[in-house]
C-alpha cells in the first residue's frame, strides 16, 4: 500500500502554494532551492537545502518558514514526531505564524496547529486604573486591558506606564495553553515626600532608655517611620527600630537602655510615603548628638571607728569622715540608752570643712549602762549609706568610773586649837542605818586618761579614815572618827560609803567540758577584802553561792560544779564585793557563760535592715578550735520558733538571706525576721546560738499615682502615670481587665523609673476588642525586685467598627466583568474598602481588601484561573476598615451582570455527495457584535471535535476530505471582546465516493500490438478509463479511453505483458485499479 502514500503526499505538497521569499543582501533566496526540491518530491535534498539555508538566515521570520518546511519534508516521509518539533521551533520564532486551511493540506494544518496550542498560551493584563501602557519584552502591546495571544511558554518581563503613577516592572510566566490574568494596582507618583517635626533629644541618663518622638505628615499616607541609632561606646554601626503611631501622625521609637552609654547616643529618624519617596530627619553623618549623664548609683562612704567603749566621767564624742563621689546631702547620728525604744537624731556637723563630722552626746545620758547609736549618710541622688544600723547599731559600754559614794563629810568640829574627832556627815535617809555602823572616808585622786579617746579610764580613791555613826539622823548624823590615816586626815568635802559598789564585767568562758571560768573586774575601792560569786541556770535566779575569795586582786573563779554543770546550758553568775568590815557589796550584773557542749557561738551577730529583697547577716568568728561550719537559723519573731535556712564553711562570716525558687524559700518585702547562728563541730554537734538579730527587707515601693488614659484609639490604649517618688524603682508593670475589679492581667513591663506612659495595641483583636471598656492598673518595681500595690484603675475605651462608605453602585454589561463605585467615608478612621462578592445577597465573600481610604472604585474581573461567567448575576457589599481591619456593617447590597456570549447558532447543514469536500452553512447571529465564526469537525457524531478554521461568514468550505467519508460539524459564534457561543447541534455530510473498480478485462493479442476490452462501469458520471503498464517497479500509464475498449500499440513480438484500467469520473475520482491481464504478443 505504498503507492497511495506516496500519491497522498505529491497531491499535498502540489497544492501548497509557493513560499515568500526571503533574500539576503546579494538578492539571493536561500530556501528557493529547498522549496523546489519539496515540490519535486525530492523531500530528504529538500531537508539539506533547508541547513544549509539556516546557517545563513538572520530574520526569525525566515528561520520560522524554513522550519515549517523542514516539518512539512519531515511529514511527507511519514516522521510525524520529527515534523511536530520542526514545527514548534517554528512556533517559537515567530509566534504570529498561521496557516490557512485553504492553502495548506488539512494534515499539515492540524498537526502546525497543535503545536501552537502546546508551545503558545495567552495573558490578560489589568490595571488599576485602566488605560495604562503595556511593555511586553520591550515591545508596546496595548493599553489595559489588553488580551496578548499567541505568547511563547515561559517568562517575559513586564513593564506598565500610565501617566501620573509610577512605573511598574514585573515578570510574567506564559503558560502552554493556558490564558492567565495579570492585575496591578498602580501607585500615585508621588513627588512630595513626608514631612517631620522633631524635637531633639538633648539629654539622656546613662542606662535608661531613650523616647524618641516625631510627628510625622504626608499628603498620601506614611508606610514606614524608623528610628536609626548607635551608641558611641560601640562599633559605630547604626541598629534600627520601628516608629510606632501611638496617636495620629505621632511616631514613637524607643532606643534600648543599654545602648543609651556615658560616652553618648546618636540617632536620625527617616519616614517614607506610600510613593517610594522618603525624609531624613538628621543622617548618618550628620545625626542628632545626646549627651549621656552618668547614673549616679554610689552611696557616700563613711569612714568610722565605732566606739564600743566610755565611762562615767567622759565626754562621748563620735566623729566620722563622710565622703560622697558628687554632693552630699546630709549626715546625721541616731542614739539611744540600751533599754530605750526609740532613737533620737541630731545633724553631724561638719568641724573642718573637709568632711569631718562630730557629735557630742548629752551628759545625762553618760549615767546609763549601755548606749546604742549609728550613723547616716545621705547624698544628692538619695543614695544613703550606714555605719551600724537602726536593727543592728553600735553598742558602746559605759563603765562606772567615778568613786562610788553613799555621802560626804559636811564638817569636821574644832576642839581647842585644832580639829577633834567629832564629824557631821550627811548620807541622805539613813533609814535602815543603824547606829554603829562604821563607814569609810575617802576622797578622789588623780584621774586615769586614754590618750587617744581622752575616755577617764579611772579615778584613784584615797582613804583618810574610817567613822562610826554615833546620833543617826533623818538628813546628817553625828560620827567619831575610829581610824585616820598619817598622811591624809579627814577633812570636810571627804566623801564616806558603808558598803563598795558592785563588781563589773562579770563573764567568763568555758574552755573545757563541764568547767566555767568566771572573771570580773578587780574593783577600785581600796577597802575591799574579797569576792563571794553566784550562780544560777536563769537570769531571773535564785542565785547560789559557791566561794568566798579572798583578795581584791583574786578576780577569778573556777567553777567545776561540783557534777552539776550540763554540756551547753547557760549559767548566770553574780558577784559581790565585801571589805575590811564585812559589809557586801549589791550584787553585780549577771553574767552568762555557757558551759562547753557544742563550740561557741560566732561573735556579735549584726542583721542589717532596710536592703531590697535581702538581709545582709554578719558575725564575728567562733573563738572555737571545735568549730568547723556555721548554721544559719531564721524566725518571725524573738521567741517563736527558727528554721533552718543555710549551712555554711567555718570560713563565712555572713550570709545574705534572699528569696528562693527552687525551695520556695520567700522574704516578705518590709517584714521584720529574726536570725540565730549556730557553730557546729566536725561532728555536727551544735553549740548555743547567737542572741537573736532582727532585721527587716526594703518594704515595697508605694503604688503608683495620678493613672489616667491619655488616648484611646482602635485597639489601641495609652496610659500615663506621675513618676514614682521612690529613687529604687526600676520599672513599671502595666496591668489589664474588663472591669474595675476582679484579676487584672499582666501585659507589659517598662524598665525606667522614669517612662510615664506605655501604648496598649493589638492589630489582632484577640485581646482589644472593638468598642469595649478596659481598665489599666500600674504597679512599680524596684531593683530587687519587690513590686508595689496596684494601682486606682483608668477606664479607656476602644472605638468600634469604622462607618461604612455610601452610594455604592454596580455598572452592568461589561466582558468578564463588573465595575463597582462608592462615595469615600470622610475623616481619617478608614484606612480601605473590601469588596464582597457572591451569587446571592446571602452568600457574599471577601474578594478584594484595597488599602487607600480615598479609593472610591474598583473592577471585579474573578479570581487567578476562574473568570467570571457570562450573563451571569452577582451581588456586591462594600465595607471600609481600619487600621487594624475592623469593617463595618454592610449597608447595601447592589447587582449587575455581565455581558452575556453568544446565542448558539442556528440552522446548521452540510450539502452531501461532493467530491473531496463538504460545504457548511448556517444562520447568522443575531447579535450586532459578532466578528467571526468558529467551525468544529468530529469523526463521529459524539465524538471528539476540534477547531478546523474561522470565518467571518455563514459558510465554511471543508476540502481535502476522503471519498465516500462521512463528517460530522458543529460551530461557535465569537464577538468583539472574544466571548465565544455554545456549540451548535451537529450537521453530517458524506462525500462522493470514488468509482467502482472495472471488471472482466480481456486482452487479445497480435504480433505488434494488443486489444484490451472490458465491462462498462455502472456508474452515469464515468469520464474515461485510464489503461497502465504494470511491472516490477509498478504500474505506468499508457493512455486513457472514453470506450470499454483500447488497443494498445507498439508492442514488441513475443513478448510478455500486464496491463490494469481505472475509472475516472466527471469529479476527477479514480477507482482503485482493476485486476491485472496478461498477454504474450505474437511472433
Amino acid at each position: 500500500m505504498r503507492l497511495p502514500l506516496i500519491v497522498l503526499f505529491l497531491i499535498a505538497f502540489l497544492a501548497i502554494p509557493a513560499f515568500p521569499a526571503w533574500s539576503q543582501p546579494n538578492g539571493e533566496d536561500p530556501l528557493a532551492q529547498a522549496e523546489s526540491y519539496y515540490h519535486k518530491g525530492r523531500f530528504n535534498d529538500a531537508l539539506s537545502a533547508i541547513n544549509d539555508a539556516l546557517a545563513t538566515l538572520s530574520d526569525d521570520k525566515a528561520k520560522a518558514r524554513a522550519h515549517l518546511l523542514a516539518g512539512m519534508a519531515h511529514y511527507a516521509q511519514n516522521q510525524q514526531e520529527t515534523a511536530e518539533e520542526e514545527f514548534k521551533k517554528a512556533v517559537l520564532l515567530d509566534p504570529h505564524l498561521k496557516l490557512s486551511a485553504k492553502k495548506y493540506p488539512p494534515q499539515i494544518v492540524r498537526l502546525f496547529n497543535q503545536a501552537r496550542a502546546r508551545h503558545l498560551g495567552a495573558v490578560v493584563i489589568l490595571t488599576q486604573p485602566a488605560d495604562a501602557e503595556v511593555y511586553i519584552d520591550d515591545k508596546l502591546t496595548g493599553l489595559t486591558p489588553v488580551v496578548v495571544e499567541d505568547m511563547p511558554a515561559g517568562p517575559h518581563k513586564v513593564k506598565i506606564v500610565k501617566q501620573g503613577y509610577r512605573a511598574e516592572e514585573r515578570e510574567i510566566t506564559a503558560r502552554e495553553s493556558e490564558r492567565i490574568e495579570f492585575y496591578l494596582e498602580l501607585n500615585v507618583a508621588d513627588e512630595t515626600p513626608p514631612v517631620i517635626e522633631h524635637k531633639a533629644v538633648q539629654n539622656g541618663v546613662e542606662g535608661k532608655s531613650l523616647r524618641v518622638k516625631a510627628q510625622i505628615t504626608d499628603n498620601i499616607g506614611v508606610t514606614e517611620a524608623r528610628l536609626h541609632y548607635r551608641s558611641l561606646s560601640g562599633t559605630g554601626a547604626y541598629e534600627s527600630t520601628l516608629m510606632e503611631q501611638s496617636a495620629l501622625g505621632v511616631y514613637e521609637g524607643v532606643i534600648p537602655g543599654e545602648k543609651v552609654t556615658r560616652e553618648g547616643v546618636q540617632y536620625f529618624i527617616i519616614a517614607k510615603d506610600t510613593g517610594g519617596a522618603d525624609t531624613y530627619e538628621g543622617s548618618a553623618e550628620r545625626p542628632y548628638d545626646v549627651r549621656v549623664t552618668e547614673l549616679d548609683k554610689e552611696p557616700p562612704r563613711i569612714f568610722h571607728t565605732p566606739v564600743t567603749a566610755t565611762s562615767d566621767a567622759s565626754k562621748l564624742v563620735i566623729r566620722a569622715n563622710v565622703r560622697d563621689n558628687k554632693a552630699l546631702a546630709s549626715a546625721r547620728l541616731y542614739y539611744k540608752r540600751g533599754e530605750d525604744s526609740t532613737y533620737l537624731q541630731e545633724p553631724m556637723k561638719d568641724t573642718t570643712g573637709l568632711g569631718d563630722y562630730e557629735f557630742t552626746l548629752p551628759d545625762v545620758f553618760m549615767a546609763a549602762r549601755k548606749l546604742q547609736y549609728y550613723i547616716e549618710a545621705m547624698d544628692a541622688e538619695g543614695n544613703i549609706q550606714y555605719s551600724g544600723r537602726p536593727g543592728a547599731p553600735i553598742n558602746v559600754t559605759v563603765y562606772k568610773v567615778l568613786p562610788h559614794m553613799e555621802g560626804f563629810v559636811v564638817e569636821r568640829k574644832r576642839e581647842g586649837e585644832g580639829f577633834g574627832k567629832t564629824v557631821t556627815v550627811n548620807v541622805g535617809t539613813l533609814k535602815g542605818v543603824d547606829k554603829d555602823k562604821v563607814f569609810t572616808v575617802f576622797r578622789a585622786s588623780e584621774r586615769v586618761m586614754d590618750p587617744v579617746s581622752g575616755m577617764v579610764l579611772s579615778i584613784n580613791q584615797v582613804i583618810t579614815g574610817k567613822i562610826k555613826v554615833t546620833v543617826p539622823g533623818p538628813a546628817s548624823s553625828q560620827a567619831r572618827i575610829i581610824r585616820e590615816t598619817e598622811r591624809n586626815s579627814v577633812q570636810s568635802g571627804d566623801m564616806i560609803r558603808m558598803r563598795t559598789s558592785a563588781p563589773t564585767g562579770v563573764g567568763g568562758y568555758s574552755k573545757r567540758y563541764r568547767e566555767i571560768t568566771v572573771r570580773w573586774n578587780m574593783n577600785p575601792e581600796p577597802e575591799v577584802e574579797g569576792y563571794v560569786v553566784y550562780r544560777s541556770d536563769n537570769s531571773k535566779g535564785p542565785f547560789e553561792e559557791l566561794r568566798k575569795i579572798s583578795g581584791r586582786e583574786n578576780v577569778e573563779y573556777l567553777d567545776k560544779g561540783a557534777g552539776k554543770l550540763k554540756d551547753g546550758q547557760n549559767y548566770y553568775y553574780k558577784v559581790v564585793a565585801y571589805n575590811d568590815e564585812g559589809e557586801r557589796s549589791e550584787p553585780s550584773e549577771a553574767g552568762n557563760v555557757v558551759a562547753k557542749g557544742g563550740p561557741n557561738p560566732p561573735l556579735s551577730l549584726l542583721a542589717e535592715s532596710g536592703l531590697i529583697r535581702e538581709i545582709r547577716l554578719a558575725w564575728g568568728n567562733s573563738d572555737d578550735e571545735d568549730t568547723v561550719g556555721y548554721k544559719v537559723f531564721r524566725g518571725e519573731s524573738e521567741t517563736g520558733e527558727f528554721a533552718e535556712i543555710a549551712d555554711l564553711s567555718e570560713s563565712a562570716l555572713g550570709y545574705v538571706d534572699k528569696p528562693r525558687e527552687r525551695d520556695k524559700h520567700i522574704l516578705e518585702d518590709g517584714k521584720t525576721y529574726w536570725y540565730r547562728v549556730v557553730s557546729y563541730n566536725r561532728d555536727k554537734k551544735p553549740g548555743n546560738p547567737t542572741t537573736p538579730a532582727s532585721a527587716a527587707s526594703r518594704a515595697k515601693p508605694p503604688a503608683p499615682t495620678g493613672v489616667s488614659i491619655a488616648a484611646s484609639g482602635v485597639r489601641t490604649v495609652s496610659v500615663s502615670w506621675d513618676k514614682s517618688p521612690d529613687p529604687d524603682v526600676s520599672a513599671y508593670r502595666i496591668y489589664r481587665h474588663t472591669a474595675p475589679d476582679g484579676v487584672f492581667m499582666a501585659i507589659k513591663e517598662l524598665s525606667g523609673r522614669t517612662v510615664t506612659e506605655y501604648t496598649d495595641q493589638d492589630k489582632s483583636g484577640d485581646k482589644l476588642k472593638d468598642g469595649l471598656a478596659y481598665y489599666y492598673r500600674v504597679t512599680a518595681v524596684n531593683s530587687g525586685g519587690a513590686e508595689s500595690e496596684l494601682s486606682a484603675p483608668a477606664k479607656a475605651e476602644t472605638l468600634g467598627p469604622p462607618p461604612g462608605p455610601s452610594d455604592v453602585k454596580a455598572v452592568s454589561g461589561l466582558v468578564k466583568q463588573v465595575a463597582l463605585s462608592w462615595a469615600p467615608v470622610a475623616g481619617g478612621e478608614v484606612a480601605g474598602y473590601s469588596i464582597w462578592r457572591g451569587e446571592s445577597a446571602q452568600s457574599l465573600k471577601k474578594i478584594k481588601s484595597i488599602r487607600e481610604p480615598k479609593a472610591s472604585q474598583y473592577k471585579d474581573t474573578g479570581e487567578w484561573g476562574s473568570r467570571m461567567k457570562d450573563g451571569a448575576e452577582y451581588f456586591y457589599a462594600v465595607r471600609s476598615f481600619n487600621v487594624v481591619d475592623v469593617e463595618s456593617e454592610i449597608k447595601t447590597v447592589v447587582s449587575a451582570r455581565t455581558k452575556p456570549a453568544p446565542a448558539t447558532p442556528t440552522g446548521l447543514f452540510a450539502t452531501q455527495g461532493e467530491a473531496r469536500k463538504s460545504t457548511v452553512k448556517w444562520n447568522a447571529n443575531p447579535e450586532k457584535d459578532i466578528v467571526s465564526y468558529r467551525v468544529l469537525r468530529a469523526a463521529s457524531r459524539s465524538g471528539s471535535y476540534s477547531s478546523i478554521g474561522t470565518v467571518k461568514e455563514t459558510f465554511y468550505e471543508d476540502a481535502g476530505l476522503k471519498d465516500g467519508a462521512t463528517y460530522h460539524y458543529r460551530v461557535q459564534a465569537l464577538d468583539k471582546d472574544d466571548l465565544m457561543s455554545p456549540e451548535s447541534d451537529a450537521a453530517s455530510a458524506t462525500t462522493k465516493a470514488a468509482p467502482s473498480m472495472p471488471r472482466e478485462l480481456t486482452a487479445t493479442a497480435e504480433r505488434a500490438s494488443v486489444t484490451l476490452s472490458w465491462k462498462p462501469n455502472p456508474e452515469t458520471d464515468i469520464d474515461h478509463y485510464t489503461i497502465y503498464s504494470a511491472g516490477f517497479f509498478g504500474k505506468q500509464k499508457v493512455a486513457d479511453s472514453k470506450q470499454a475498449t483500447y488497443k494498445v500499440n507498439g508492442l514488441k513480438p513475443d513478448t510478455s505483458y500486464s496491463f490494469v484500467i481505472t475509472a475516472v469520473d466527471k469529479a476527477g475520482l479514480e477507482s482503485e485499479t482493476s485486476a491485472p491481464v496478461n498477454v504474450t504478443t505474437l511472433k
